[in-house]
């Protein structure tokens, strides 16, 4: 007689990306009785790659995982510092390993179509229950729910990123840098700074920079590598010194008119560690989350500036709501996937619309007031600023 796998019984799901979002809702789905195979495009694993998270609400990751998070030996806090993106994804994954009957991780695995329907969705010639979309904000699969009219649209402003590793950085300038930890206004520019704690022991010095840019200037500059993926785990190098820095001259007058205390530790960044651009665009002004058992989730339902500070964890919302709208399934035989998933979809799109929104309020704050369109360039407004000052000279 043959035995069939347990696993074979389940309702069996895909989940394209395996990024936190990703993670989360295979946990959540294998909580509540589904055998999962989550597409990874990375080759390998992403506990070296990404950059600091600043608000990670550690008991819900916890129900998730029904684990401790652990960081340097203890239950993790913001007092250690703000969180690395690996050691985040790597709490997942541990997790997800523990449970390899029923979930799989496919690295490697780029999905850029679906086959078959929404209804039946087939990915790899396997049918599949469920197909969750947790592939970013620049999802090549999210026209299967909302159309191919539905795109992110560009904020206005590039986000320049930075960081380096505290035991590089002189000692002079660690003694003085002991207190500047924060946000600093200056107008319509922002910067924020974070001492970023990673579980192996080293404090990396994190910062974030918000400058209005016109949209002309991305391609200029080739930024939008971030509409083809390519750095949607970008941020801390796996040595913090292999990746160069594409800084233009301006950015240093910038910085200098704007916020000089930072500047030493923006020349550090620049020398021995990294900064890079990342324009923003947002997205979530959305009517609904799934279409027959395609399913948005993350990034892929809601694109917010890190200004808000809470992108990841209302990802890890959205896994949550998944797994309370499968343990009705679970626990009522009269009901369908289908209805568990009009029950994700109240919270799933309440989650999108509130972080649009939020995300809409911030972002004023770091354009000029009126239309996008009439952005300068900050390489045109600080050339014209040192021609003023040369001829005042």
């Amino acid at each position: 007689m043959t035995v069939v796998p347990s696993s074979a019984l389940l309702p069996h799901a895909a989940i394209v990306g395996g990024s936190l979002g990703g993670l989360a809702a295979a946990r959540a789905l294998s909580q509540t009785g589904w055998s999962v195979d989550v597409y990874e495009r990375s080759p390998t694993e992403l506990s070296q790659k990404g950059s600091g998270l600043g608000f990670v609400h550690v008991p819900a990751w916890e129900s998730l995982t029904q684990r401790p998070m652990i960081r340097r030996q203890v239950r993790a806090s913001r007092a250690q510092g703000s969180y690395f993106y690996g050691d985040l994804w790597s709490y997942l994954y541990q997790r997800l390993l523990e449970e390899e009957e029923t979930v799989k991780v496919h690295f490697g695995q780029p999905i850029t179509e679906l086959h078959g329907t929404v209804e039946a969705p087939v990915i790899h010639h396997q049918n599949y229950d469920l197909v969750v979309l947790a592939d970013g904000g620049f999802s090549a699969l999210r026209h299967h729910v909302l159309g191919e009219r539905a795109k992110p649209e560009y904020a206005g402003y590039v986000v320049w990123r930075g960081s380096v590793a505290v035991s590089k950085l002189p000692s002079h300038l660690r003694r003085d840098l002991k207190h500047v930890e924060g946000v600093y206004k200056n107008g319509i520019y922002d910067t924020i700074v974070l001492k970023m704690a990673k579980d192996n022991g080293d404090d990396i010095w994190t910062m974030g920079t918000f400058v209005a840019t016109p949209e002309s200037d991305l391609a200029r500059y080739n930024w939008n590598k971030d509409k083809d993926g390519k750095s949607r785990h970008g941020g801390i190098s796996d040595n913090n010194n292999n990746k160069p820095s594409v800084v233009p001259d301006w950015f240093l007058e910038h910085m200098t008119q704007q916020f000089p205390h930072l500047v030493p530790l923006m020349e550090q960044m620049m020398q021995q560690g990294e900064i890079q651009p990342h324009p923003q665009y947002e997205f979530g002004n959305i009517d609904k989350v799934h279409k027959g058992r395609v399913l948005l989730l993350g990034d892929a339902a809601h694109m917010a500036s890190p200004r808000t500070a809470v992108g990841a964890h209302t990802a890890i919302l959205d896994a949550l709501a998944l797994r309370d709208a499968m343990e009705h399934l679970q626990e009522n035989d009269d009901l369908t996937i289908d209805n568990a998933l009009d029950l994700y979809s109240r919270e799933g799109l309440a989650h999108a619309r509130q972080l649009y929104a939020r995300t809409r309020e911030v972002s004023q704050d770091f354009v000029p007031k009126g239309n996008l369109d009439k952005l300068i360039s900050p390489e045109e407004l600080y050339r014209s600023s040192t021609s003023t000052e040369k001829k005042s000279a």
